[in-house]
């Protein structure tokens, strides 16, 4: 009778065993920035894509993270030309950037309300704020 009992549970149990399985793999598995190929991905994607905001956002980042923030200003523009209104990395980094170059008013303004039209719900610090904050949002 008992084993009877146990035959319902029989799918149930499987699953169980499946997801413990996949739960030990998600933990076990090393960090993906110790992956060279996720290390390879940009460089991939701007080969794929050259002309595409992605692209354009990458090498931004990069510079910026360089200290060229006048070759990153040109690529944050050329990704904002891109028209792609759905990346809110991109509108705050271009914000930040502008107050961290001191560009002028009217852009930062500009580059500010544009970031929040299209994020109006964001979580993110007011990006003026950025001069004195003391790492570079690009930075995370």
């Amino acid at each position: 009778m008992h084993q009877l009992e146990l035959r319902k549970f029989r799918f149930l149990f499987s699953i169980l065993g499946l997801t413990l399985l996949a739960a030990i793999w998600e933990v076990s598995d090393p960090a993906p920035e110790d992956n060279p190929q996720v290390k390879l991905f940009p460089s991939t994607w701007a080969e794929l894509y050259p002309e595409s905001a992605d692209t354009y956002y990458a090498i931004a980042r990069n510079y910026a993270q360089k200290g060229d923030l006048a070759n990153a200003r040109l690529n944050f523009e050329r990704a904002l030309a891109k028209g792609d209104k759905a990346k809110e990395d991109l509108y705050f980094d271009y914000a930040v950037l502008l107050v961290r170059m001191e560009a002028g008013p009217q852009s930062i303004d500009r580059a500010i309300d544009t970031w929040k039209r299209y994020f109006p719900l964001s979580t993110r610090p007011d990006p003026s704020t950025a001069r004195r904050a003391p790492v570079f949002e690009m930075e995370r």
